[in-house]
């Protein structure tokens, strides 16, 4: 099994980031530079999370974000539950951090 690491636990020249542009495009960023880039439209939100997950070895939910938690807003999941707990921990992030 897999261990997934927090951000803080990532070596210190990996500096993650996650941006949302129009509701629909999650970009992956490592020290300010585009690693790969996603479109809701054609994977659901779960795929690209793992996705991210896998490449960077941290929860989604970890990697700061660039710009606004409101642009994630409107993002397709394929299942409730999982966009029910990816709202609850980008809510509990944004009051932690």
């Amino acid at each position: 099994m897999r261990t997934v690491r927090t951000q803080p636990e990532r070596r210190q020249h990996e500096k993650w980031m996650i941006e949302c542009t129009a509701h629909r495009y999650i970009c992956l960023y490592r020290n300010n530079e585009v690693v790969m880039g996603y479109s809701n439209l054609m994977h659901s939100m779960e795929s690209i999370m793992g996705y991210v997950e896998h490449k960077t070895g941290c929860r989604f939910t970890d990697i700061p974000i660039r710009g606004k938690r409101e642009d994630f807003t409107g993002l397709m999941f394929d299942k409730i539950s999982a966009k029910e707990d990816f709202e609850r921990q980008m809510r509990l992030q944004e009051v932690q951090g």
